[in-house]
C-alpha cells in the first residue's frame, strides 16, 4: 500500500488541522501518533443531502469511491446519503451532512 498522505487524511476527516496529533485525536488514537493509524483511510466519506425547498428540485454530483462520476435531483423536500471521494460534491444548494469515513 502507498504511503499515506496527510492531506488525504485531512480531507477524509473534514479538518481544518494541519496536525498529526489533532487528526489522531479526532479518531481515538492515543500518542505515540503514527501515519500507520490511518493506513486504509481513501479519501471516501459519507454524505447526506437535504432538499429543503418545497417547489423545486436540486440536482448533484459526486465521484463515487470507485472513481465512478455520479449525479442526480433530489426532488423538494427529499434527501439522500452515500459515499464519495472528499472534496467532489457538488451539493446544488441542499443541505449537506457529514457522517464520517466509509
Amino acid at each position: 500500500m502507498p504511503p499515506q498522505k496527510m492531506s488525504l487524511i485531512k480531507l477524509t476527516l473534514q479538518s481544518n488541522s494541519n496536525s498529526l496529533r489533532a487528526y489522531s485525536a479526532n479518531q481515538g488514537f492515543t500518542v505515540p501518533d503514527s501515519m500507520s493509524e490511518f493506513e486504509g483511510y481513501n479519501g471516501c466519506v459519507s454524505y447526506g443531502l437535504y432538499n429543503q425547498d418545497q417547489n423545486y428540485d436540486r440536482a448533484y454530483s459526486y465521484t463515487d469511491c470507485d472513481g465512478i462520476e455520479v449525479s442526480g435531483t433530489l426532488g423538494p423536500e427529499q434527501s439522500t446519503t452515500f459515499c464519495a471521494i472528499a472534496g467532489t460534491l457538488y451539493d446544488g444548494g441542499s443541505d449537506v451532512s457529514y457522517f464520517g469515513i466509509c
